[in-house]
C-alpha cells in the first residue's frame, strides 16, 4: 500500500489486529488494533532474528514524522545498531529518571543538611516555590525557560529578594545533580539573578529606634507580643534573627546572664557566648510569662503559640514586621529583622563601642593564623558592649540623658 494521510485515516478496525506494509519502504508499516488504534511500526533484521519496534501512534505522530523516524531507525540498523533496543532502554531510563521531588530530597540529605547551617532556608524555598510547580516533573525535563519563568513569577508576586535566593538554590541543586551524574547539564546555566541586588546598608537611626520600640504600643500595630519580643531581642543582642528565634532555655545559664549558642547553631561553627543585658533579660522573662499553658514545658524561649514543642514560625516574624512598618515608624524607609542586627553594628560604633568589641558580639571572627590560636572568649568585652548598648537603647526610648553612653569608656 502506498501510504497517504487519506489512506491511513480510512483504515478500519477488524476483529483481529492486522498490519499493512508500505510499498517501496522495507519494514515500514502500520498496525491497526480491534479498538481502532493505529501505530507506525518498523521491522528489521538482527543477527538473533527479526525484530519489530513501534515508532509512534497515529495521529499524534503524523505520516511525515513517521517517515522521518523510520529513516532514522533504518540508518541505525545500517550502522549495526539496534534502534528498538535503544528505544526500550530510553523508555526504561525515562521511567526511572528522578523527579524534582526525589532530587530535592537527595540534595537536602546529602548536601544541604550536612554542609549548611541555614539548610532550613533551602527546605523552605523548595516547599514554597519549587515543589508546587515542578514536584512531579522529571529533573531532566526542566529547561532554562522553566527556571526563568519560575523566577519571574516570584518577582511578579512582589518578592524579588526571594527570587534571588531561589536562583541561588536552583543553581546549587542542579549543579549537585550534574556532580552526581543525575543530569548531564544544568538548566540554570547563564540564568542570572532576576532582581537587582540591594545594598545591605540599612540601619535604624536614633529616632527610628525610638519609633520602632514605641510603635508596638500603637493601636494600629497588629503584631502579636511574641513577635514584638523576638524583634526587640534581635536589636538588644545584635544576633541573627534565626538565632534569636531559636533561643532555648537550655542554652541560658542558671541566672540567665549568659546565652551560649552551640557550634551547630552558629554560622562559623564556633560556640558563641552572648551576655544577657538587663533589658534582654526582661524580654526573655516576658516571653516565658506569656506562653500558653500547653507550651509551658517547651525549651524554646519564644515558643510557638500554635504548635507544641516548636519555636515561633520564621515567616511570622519577618511577615509581621513587614505588615506593620507604618506603625513602627519605618514605612518611608522599610527595614527587615536583619537590619536590627546591623543597627547594633552601626549605632554601636557611633556611640563609641570599639569595632573589635562589636565584632566579637556579632561572632565575626577573623580566620587568620592568630585567630586560630586565640581561644580567649572576650566575655568581659562583650558584656561591657551589650550592657552599654542596652543603656543606650533605654535612654533613647525613655528620653533620658545619653551623656553616660557617649563616648564608650573601656574598663
Amino acid at each position: 500500500m502506498r501510504f497517504t494521510d487519506v489512506g491511513i485515516r480510512a483504515l478500519k478496525p477488524k476483529e483481529k489486529r492486522y498490519t499493512i506494509w508500505s510499498d517501496g519502504n522495507p519494514g515500514f508499516g502500520v498496525r491497526v488494533t480491534p479498538k481502532g488504534k493505529i501505530s507506525w511500526i518498523y521491522m528489521y533484521y538482527r543477527p538473533e532474528g527479526y525484530r519489530m519496534m513501534t515508532l509512534g501512534n497515529y495521529p499524534a505522530m503524523t505520516l511525515a514524522q513517521a517517515r522521518k523516524a523510520y529513516g532514522t531507525a533504518q540508518e541505525e540498523v545500517e550502522q549495526k545498531l539496534d534502534p528498538g533496543g535503544r528505544k526500550v532502554e530510553k523508555t526504561l531510563a525515562d521511567r526511572s529518571a528522578m523527579t524534582i521531588m526525589q532530587l530535592t530530597d537527595e540534595y537536602m540529605e546529602r548536601w544541604s543538611k550536612p554542609r549548611k547551617r541555614s539548610w532550613r532556608n533551602d527546605q523552605h524555598i523548595i516547599k514554597k516555590d519549587v515543589l508546587p510547580k515542578w514536584g512531579r516533573k522529571k529533573a531532566k525535563d526542566i529547561k532554562r525557560r522553566d527556571v526563568i519563568k519560575l523566577l519571574d513569577d516570584i518577582v511578579h508576586r512582589g518578592a524579588p529578594s526571594q527570587a534571588n535566593h531561589t536562583q541561588s538554590l536552583l543553581s546549587r541543586l542542579f549543579n549537585f545533580a550534574v556532580e552526581r551524574d543525575i543530569l548531564e547539564n544544568s538548566p540554570c546555566y547563564r540564568v542570572k539573578k532576576p532582581a537587582p541586588l540591594s545594598r545591605k546598608d540599612r540601619a535604624l537611626s536614633e529616632d527610628e529606634i525610638k519609633a520602632f520600640w514605641k510603635g508596638f504600643e500603637n493601636e494600629e500595630c497588629s503584631t502579636g507580643e511574641l513577635v514584638e519580643l523576638v524583634l526587640k531581642g534581635i536589636l538588644l543582642t545584635g544576633q541573627r534573627p534565626g538565632e534569636v528565634r531559636l533561643m532555648q532555655l537550655s542554652e541560658l545559664d542558671e541566672n540567665r546572664d549568659w546565652w551560649v549558642l552551640p557550634r551547630e547553631k552558629t554560622k562559623n561553627k564556633r560556640q558563641h557566648r552572648v551576655p544577657i543585658s538587663p533589658m534582654m533579660k526582661d524580654v526573655i522573662e516576658r516571653a516565658i510569662e506569656i506562653r500558653p499553658h500547653w507550651a509551658s514545658d517547651s525549651d524554646f524561649v519564644f515558643a510557638s503559640t500554635r504548635k507544641a514543642g516548636q519555636p515561633i514560625n520564621r515567616d511570622a516574624v519577618s511577615r509581621e514586621m513587614r505588615r506593620n512598618l507604618a506603625a513602627l515608624g519605618l514605612k518611608e524607609n522599610p527595614a527587615t529583622p536583619h537590619d536590627l542586627r546591623r543597627t547594633f553594628t552601626t549605632e554601636g560604633g557611633r556611640i563609641g563601642i570599639p569595632r573589635e568589641y562589636r565584632k566579637r558580639v556579632l561572632n565575626h571572627v577573623d580566620n587568620d593564623v592568630t585567630s586560630i590560636y586565640d581561644l580567649y572568649e572576650y566575655d568581659r568585652e562583650k558584656k561591657s558592649a551589650l550592657d552599654r548598648w542596652s543603656d543606650y537603647i533605654s535612654q533613647v526610648v525613655n528620653g533620658g540623658d545619653q551623656s553616660s553612653v557617649i563616648p564608650f569608656i573601656q574598663k
